[in-house]
């Protein structure tokens, strides 16, 4: 299911009648007595990613970069994401040549700089 705000319930993929904020909102899934089936923790999902359960069913939640609306989750599943590398100076636009160093908060992470943008 989509939270779109689309409100599509005539389609293949189901679309709610409600937006998820990009920071992330809880979500509760109840029935009609209120009583609560499931839960997402609500967390933020970076753009062109989908968040659910691997394997179905279980308590793992994991990020897909290939999201598969109505099919099992089978994809690979990413458990998070690297931080943005850090500048040793500020962006802009500068009048002479300077080092620049880039670092990691993250332990163990590779920064890969390329001219090309592979």
């Amino acid at each position: 299911m989509f939270a779109s705000g689309k409100n599509r319930t005539n389609t293949a993929n189901l679309h709610a009648n409600f937006n998820i904020r990009a920071e992330g909102e809880r979500l509760f899934l109840t029935r009609p007595d209120g009583v609560r089936i499931d839960d997402w923790p609500g967390i933020a999902i970076p753009r062109d990613y989908s968040h659910g359960r691997q394997p179905n069913g279980s308590a793992n939640f994991v990020f897909f970069a290939t999201p598969t609306p109505g099919l099992a989750n089978t994809t690979t599943g990413l458990t998070a994401f690297a931080a943005a590398p850090q500048f040793s100076r500020t962006g802009g636009f500068h009048d002479t040549g300077f080092d620049l160093a880039l670092s990691s908060p993250d332990t163990g992470a590779e920064i890969r700089f390329t001219l090309d943008g592979s």
